[in-house]
């Protein structure tokens, strides 16, 4: 009988930075952060386009944000109400 051989370990990738009302599709399992001062934030993902499944969602009053879990192949969005410039948005995939 041949040995069992395991996969590699998965890691994190890169942060990537994204941006805000744009729809992704999710090559790998990975997260999405978003952070605020003063907006609505909703994070919606689904298996397909657009996404429609409300996932995280913060009425942001100071810097606070939203973070998900997305898996691959989803699709996945993080929708701003009053996007400031200092607002991001960081995908970070889990290869």
């Amino acid at each position: 009988m041949a040995p069992k051989v395991s996969a590699p370990p998965k890691k994190f990738g890169s942060w990537l930075e994204r941006t805000f009302d744009t729809i992704y599709q999710a090559a790998t399992d990975g997260f999405v952060t978003a952070q605020s001062d003063n907006a609505n934030l909703k994070g919606l993902t689904y298996g397909s386009t657009p996404p429609t499944v409300i996932r995280n969602w913060h009425a942001v009053t100071s810097w606070e944000g939203v973070c998900l879990p997305v898996k691959k192949d989803d699709y996945w969005e993080v929708t701003n109400s009053a996007f400031e410039a200092e607002d991001k948005l960081y995908w970070i995939p889990y290869e």
